[in-house]
């Protein structure tokens, strides 16, 4: 929980400093589901970037992209349709990327642009 809450605060910064995003929300839950997304943000004012945190302490065995599959992407999916109602930014572009926070000797961060597309999907509407 550390280490994620650490790869978090991370990414938010990198994503401000490095990437120019605005963050306008971080660790928003869907009340009626077990949805999590780690940050919204806007980019260039017209774009709502969703992104997904993942953080791990070594790259050795996994990369850390590698923990978003089809039941996160669908989730992320489900839970930004209820975030863009909310905050009425139906008419801005939405684009689903992910940064991946490796903390060992150093930390490794890298933005992976966008990698999933769950609005695309029948399923999750």
């Amino acid at each position: 929980m550390i280490l994620a809450r650490r790869g978090e605060d991370l990414a938010h910064r990198f994503a401000e400093r490095e990437l120019g995003w605005r963050v306008v929300a971080r660790n928003f839950r869907h009340p009626a589901r077990r949805v999590e997304i780690d940050i919204v943000a806007v980019e260039e004012g017209n774009t709502l970037v969703v992104a997904e945190v993942k953080t791990r302490s070594s790259a050795e065995i996994s990369h850390p992209l590698r923990a978003v599959g089809y039941e996160k992407e669908r989730n992320i999916g489900r839970g930004s349709i209820d975030w863009v109602r909310r905050a009425e930014a139906l008419k801005m572009s939405v684009r689903f990327d992910v940064i991946t926070v490796v903390v060992g000797d150093g930390v490794t961060i890298e933005h992976h642009r966008d990698v999933f597309h769950p609005l695309l999907r029948p399923e999750i509407l």
